[in-house]
């Protein structure tokens, strides 16, 4: 009796967690390590003058290079958050204000603006965006006024990755052998 109780009690609890979402990265390309805009949209009247450089990372080989009036952006298909923006910022010389904007999809929005001393030229600085995470998510922009250069690298926004994980399954698998199990048990 207490055999089946505890084949009980421990598929109910594998097959209960195996439906718990993990987080991951939503953000394409978020440290530019392709060297090329994969995953961001371009934008700037009249001519784009942002690049992929080499010049400087915070981490890895690339970062973005902003200047002027310059934006990009990335699209998402209205996703849950679990945490908030973060990102990485230095400059190359004057710095006027930048504008980091993250658009929920019930067209709300938070916005950070940064600029002058609060962009090193000598370092680099870590900003942070609380993301309010009972909303969803549409797009993040980020734009730069009159400036010289500013580097950005390593954004991150984590959302709930409904995509079960090779593990997931082998504890649903195992789930439903053992109640297949305790119903044969059962029966015989």
């Amino acid at each position: 009796m207490k055999f089946k109780i505890v084949t009980i009690i421990i598929c109910g609890f594998l097959f209960f967690f195996t439906t718990a979402a993990t987080a991951s990265q939503l953000i394409v390309n978020s440290g530019f390590e392709t060297g090329d805009f994969t995953g961001w949209n371009v934008h700037s009247p009249p001519v784009f003058d942002g690049s992929i450089t080499t010049a400087d990372a915070h981490s890895g080989t690339y970062s973005l290079a902003m200047g002027a009036v310059d934006w990009i952006d990335q699209a998402f298909a209205s996703v849950a958050t679990t945490g908030d923006l973060s990102f990485w910022v230095k400059g190359t010389g004057f710095s006027g204000p930048s504008n980091i904007t993250v658009l929920y999809s019930d067209t709300t929005s938070d916005d950070l603006t940064i600029g002058g001393s609060a962009i090193s030229t000598t370092e680099w600085r870590q900003f942070t965006i609380n993301i309010d995470n009972t909303k969803l998510v549409n797009k993040i922009t980020v734009s730069v006024g009159e400036s010289e250069d500013i580097l950005f690298d390593d954004f991150s926004l984590e959302g709930q990755n409904a995509v079960p994980e090779p593990a997931t399954i082998l504890f649903f698998g195992l789930g439903l052998l053992g109640i297949a199990g305790v119903s044969r048990k059962k029966e015989g």
